[in-house]
């Protein structure tokens, strides 16, 4: 096994990733909330990305896409697809000034990938100082 793969044992199933963890909007949340104390404790941040692929409705066509979008991802990211055009990314242990890197991936991907969509990115630093709150991306969930 590689070093960026990582095991996931989902519904009693293994099976072996590598990039980002690709997961449903719950498990998503409770990495999420996870994440947040392990902010508290490193003094470190982490971003949270909502992309919108508007005029993307074939829900095969989008598994594709966030199957591609994964393998760009470290390992260790956790993204998840909300009903509708929605994805959610969380980006762990990554300064603000790097996420730019991160952004031109997603933009770099939809626009080599061959789908035909638009792509919409917002974003929300989890940081120290930006940690008691619940984010209002996540609320959308």
């Amino acid at each position: 096994m590689k070093n960026d793969d990582h095991e996931v044992f989902l519904n009693g199933e293994k099976d072996i990733q590598t990039g980002a963890l690709i997961c449903t909007p719950d498990i998503f949340a409770k990495v999420y909330f996870l994440e947040k104390k392990r902010i508290k404790r490193r003094k470190n941040s982490s971003l949270l990305i909502r992309i919108n692929l508007t005029q993307l409705n074939d829900s095969n066509l989008r598994k594709q896409f966030i199957s591609k979008l994964s393998h760009k991802l470290r390992a260790g990211d956790v993204i998840a697809s909300e009903e509708g055009n929605g994805v959610y990314i969380l980006v762990y242990n990554i300064d603000i000034s790097d996420f730019l890197i991160v952004v031109k991936r997603i933009i770099k991907l939809a626009a080599t990938s061959g789908f035909k969509f638009d792509i919409e990115i917002d974003w929300e630093e989890i940081s120290i100082n930006n940690c008691t709150s619940p984010s209002k991306i996540l609320c959308k969930l």
